[in-house]
């Protein structure tokens, strides 16, 4: 299970379609203040919903957004250490190679588990986000505003992001739904990255 999640993590980041994550969350809200780190929160929720791995979705955001955000003059602190704190967001949200690992050694169901990480895995990366907001309405200057996205680039933002949500919907689907072990989940995760 865990080579085939983190095989499938790697195939998303050859892509790019990571990077796509981030700028499709961008779009949406960048023009928010602290958008941009909020986009980062909301991409390591994307990214940990895809790869699984903390280590894997923290190196992502910090080869894309972090560049990001320092372009647009965020302070540094803010920017590392929001992309610190997203990137354990996968530990949380299902496919976990923790939970996998947890559920092998505890000898607990690891479609339960994936099913029960979703809602702490959402509350998380909410709290991470209305941290942001606060941070910035004390203290403005630390994440200033980027320009507003008009909405057919939003829209165009989405459909790269698209497949990405419909792979995790496809293999949380296959799990929950019972037609799949993880372990045949995952080879279908990798799979179907592949073909991305």
């Amino acid at each position: 299970t865990v080579p085939m999640f983190l095989l499938m993590a790697e195939f998303v980041i050859v892509s790019g379609i990571a990077d796509g994550i981030f700028r499709a969350a961008a779009a949406w809200v960048g023009r928010l203040p602290g958008g941009l780190a909020i986009a980062t929160a909301l991409a390591g929720a994307g990214f940990g919903a895809i790869s699984g791995s903390s280590t894997a979705s923290a190196a992502t955001l910090s080869a894309t957004s972090v560049p990001a955000m320092l372009r647009e003059k965020y302070e540094p602190r803010l920017a590392y250490g929001v992309v610190a704190i997203s990137g354990t967001l996968a530990m949380l949200i299902p496919p976990s190679v923790a939970m996998v690992l947890y559920g092998l050694i505890a000898d607990v169901s690891i479609g339960a588990l994936f099913v029960a990480g979703v809602i702490p895995g959402l509350v998380v990366a909410l709290t991470i986000i209305l941290t942001i907001l606060v941070i910035v309405w004390l203290d403005p200057a630390k994440a200033p505003r980027i320009r507003s996205y008009s909405t057919s680039e939003r829209w165009q933002a989405l459909t790269v992001a698209g497949p990405m949500i419909l792979l995790f919907a496809g293999v949380t689907g296959v799990i929950y739904s019972g037609i799949a072990t993880p372990t045949e989940a995952s080879a279908i995760g990798a799979l179907g990255a592949f073909l991305i």
